[in-house]
């Protein structure tokens, strides 16, 4: 018998296992907690690589390249730029020489809608033309217009006549900006406005304009005017260029005739001025 007072050898090792138990169970529980808890994870982003922005160049002959909604074209020396959803094309005669460059869009809703380079047309003369300009390099130099006056035709003719300019960097004449001085002119005339005129009028001719023919009595009133045919291109950068104007009694659909002008216009420090006016006699309807 043990004596009185002090435990047991068999209580002691009961102790020691409960002591071991506790120990064993206080891991495990941390070991199941930390299994058990969701896992962050964390994912590389990678950075958008930032869009190159492309230059517009162009070299050797006939080489086309893609630049945003555009193309830029050479042809025989013409760099041009046009936009992609449009069809070119380009003639050649029979020696493979240069004869011209027709643009025009997919989806053409008349048959005004194009734009060329050249193609049998040697100036602006024609008319009908409601934008042209003499362009090239060197001594090739082609009309660049068109018949067209719908906004999306147009403004593919400002981008394309400005890339030729802005890689040739030689134009010649235009035909629209001839017109426009000829407008300001006759619309001034029509609304008695001397001061506004005289801001499209040469230096020479103004010196020996008689201001008095500007408020003639006429045989009517300054109606509409239209561009006619036999517009010519002069020596020494003068271009001739043939208005008729109508004349109305009352209302202006009453029409009682026309004056024929010929404006005699000169480019003069990066302007289109008028050096000379003709007015031939009145024309009854």
């Amino acid at each position: 018998m043990e004596p009185e007072g002090k435990p047991s050898s068999k209580s002691k090792i009961f102790k020691f296992v409960i002591i071991i138990a506790v120990v064993i169970g206080f891991f495990v529980i941390i070991m199941l907690l930390t299994t058990s808890s969701p896992k962050t994870v964390y994912t590389k982003k990678e950075k958008k690589e930032e869009e190159k922005a492309v230059v517009m160049t162009v070299t050797g002959n006939n080489r086309i390249q893609t630049y945003n909604t555009y193309i830029v074209d050479e042809w025989n020396g013409y760099r041009f730029k046009y936009r992609s959803d449009w069809i070119v094309k380009k003639q050649y005669n029979e020696k493979g020489g240069l004869t011209g460059v027709t643009a025009y869009p997919q989806n053409k809703k008349n048959e005004n809608d194009f734009i060329a380079i050249g193609n049998n047309q040697n100036n602006c003369e024609d008319y009908k033309m409601v934008k042209c300009l003499i362009g090239g390099y060197g001594i090739i130099m082609l009309p660049i217009y068109t018949y067209s006056s719908e906004e999306d035709i147009t403004n593919v003719y400002e981008a394309l006549t400005k890339s030729i300019i802005d890689f040739q960097g030689s134009t010649k004449s235009d035909i629209e900006k001839i017109r426009k001085t000829i407008s300001i002119f006759i619309t001034a005339q029509k609304e008695n406005k001397f001061s506004t005129a005289r801001e499209v009028l040469s230096a020479d001719f103004l010196n020996n304009y008689d201001s008095k023919k500007f408020n003639l009595n006429r045989e009517g009133s300054i109606g509409r005017y239209e561009f006619i045919e036999n517009s010519k291109y002069l020596d020494d950068d003068y271009y001739q260029v043939p208005v008729k104007v109508y004349a109305y009694f009352n209302e202006e659909k009453n029409e009682i005739g026309y004056w024929n002008y010929i404006f005699k216009i000169r480019f003069i420090n990066g302007k289109y001025l008028i050096d000379d006016i003709i007015i031939n006699n009145f024309q009854t309807k």
